[in-house]
């Protein structure tokens, strides 16, 4: 704005008022306080207006000017001013609430922020207080409820009135300055609240997990003097969604772990089971052969005695094979042959005598009738001792048979 046109602004209210300026040099000293920087203007505004509530009749004088700090001061002053008529927990409150109502700039400077009025009752003589028509640093409205169920729902907002507040008021710039990283987490977290809203809260669009909600969780953790009221929920929502994410990834890691060993102990107690198996099929198989070739031996043993037998071999190839033959006769063979076998073998030979087949018992008879019959019972003894012997290799064969077959 070129400085006539700003004279104008400044001249042309007041004599519609009815109001002049005294002395006329004040307007000069005003447009000197302004100068030629942008944003002045609601400093200017704001300057004018205290210094009308401080006019004398009709006139604006360079008295009541001066009081309220001019162009640069005039919010300064003011806010310091009603801060001051606060108490201690006013105060405090009047810090949280303050911080609500800024946004952090980044890399450029600091704005203003409309918020919900809080539930807090000391916030809310703060802002009755700021609010009031004679200081007038804060102003109240209403807008509408994003997200709402019903058209026309709406909620009452508060703000600062002018940005020169943020910028000018020493306090405030205080308190932004020791909360500036939680402010611009908190505005950060506005952002992504506002379009959840939006959308009908809909949980696609809660904080997502990583860095942004790691600093939602930790401004909740540690808010410092940040109001974290209105932004609670949505956080907690966003930690909650991102819990139940990890919790079913575990549950289904842990699924496949429980699905992985299962597998694994199966396959091994399958591997043990088939080893098991071919140990029993490999014994079973061993026993089975040496069984076969016992029993090939004892045919091939039976074989080569019947061989034996079909083709009269001659006596002493039985004897070469089972030793020399006793002396004595063949009844003294027969009698040592009962005294090396078992009790059972000798049973079997008393039978056999009992049934006849042993050999001959020869009856005493007179010496004279011996000596008669000399030729007749030398003939008849050679040809007992001839069947003995037949019947003792018959049955030495059907024993060695035998043995064969129980071996």
């Amino acid at each position: 704005m070129r400085p006539d046109d700003l004279r104008s602004a400044i001249e042309r209210p007041a004599k519609s008022a009815g109001l002049s300026f005294s002395p006329p040099e004040l307007v000069d000293r005003i447009l000197a306080d302004v100068g030629s920087q942008e944003g002045r203007l609601p400093l200017l505004q704001f300057a004018l207006k205290e210094t009308w509530e401080r006019r004398e009749g009709d006139k604006l004088t360079a008295e009541g000017y001066t009081e309220v700090g001019g162009v640069a001061g005039a919010i300064e002053k003011t806010a310091e001013a009603a801060y001051e008529r606060l108490s201690q927990d006013q105060k405090d409150a009047a810090r949280r609430l303050f911080l609500r109502l800024v946004i952090p700039g980044e890399g450029q400077a600091d704005t203003r922020a409309r918020s919900l009025i809080p539930q807090d009752p000391e916030q809310r003589d703060v802002i009755k207080l700021f609010s009031d028509p004679k200081i007038r640093l804060l102003v109240t409205g209403v807008a509408p409820l994003q997200g709402a169920a019903r058209e026309g729902d709406m909620r009452a907002t508060v703000e600062v009135a002018h940005e020169a507040l943020i910028q000018r008021w020493p306090t405030h710039r205080a308190w932004v300055a020791q909360n500036r990283e939680n402010l611009r987490a908190r505005a950060a977290i506005l952002r992504s609240m506002e379009e959840w809203e939006e959308k009908d809260r809909n949980d696609d669009y809660l904080l997502p997990s990583g860095v942004q909600l790691e600093r939602g969780k930790a401004l909740l953790a540690s808010p410092g003097d940040v109001p974290i009221d209105d932004i609670r929920d949505y956080v907690e929502r966003s930690v909650k969604k991102e819990d139940d994410r990890a919790a079913a990834e575990r549950e289904a890691e842990l699924a496949d772990q429980k699905r992985i060993a299962d597998a694994e102990r199966k396959a091994k107690e399958a591997a043990e089971e088939a080893a098991r198996q071919a140990t029993a099929r490999a014994a079973a198989e061993t026993g089975l052969r040496a069984a076969a070739e016992q029993k090939a031996l004892a045919e091939q043993q039976a074989r080569k005695d019947a061989e034996a037998l079909a083709g009269g071999a001659p006596a002493h190839d039985f004897r070469r094979r089972r030793g020399p033959r006793p002396r004595g006769g063949a009844r003294g063979l027969r009698l040592r042959a009962m005294a090396q076998r078992g009790p059972l073998h000798r049973a079997c030979d008393q039978r056999r005598e009992r049934d006849g087949f042993g050999p001959r018992k020869i009856d005493a008879r007179p010496q004279g009738h011996a000596d008669r019959s000399r030729a007749g019972d030398l003939e008849a003894g050679a040809g007992a001792a001839a069947a003995a012997d037949r019947r003792e290799r018959v049955v030495s064969r059907r024993r060695a048979s035998v043995m064969l077959y129980k071996r």
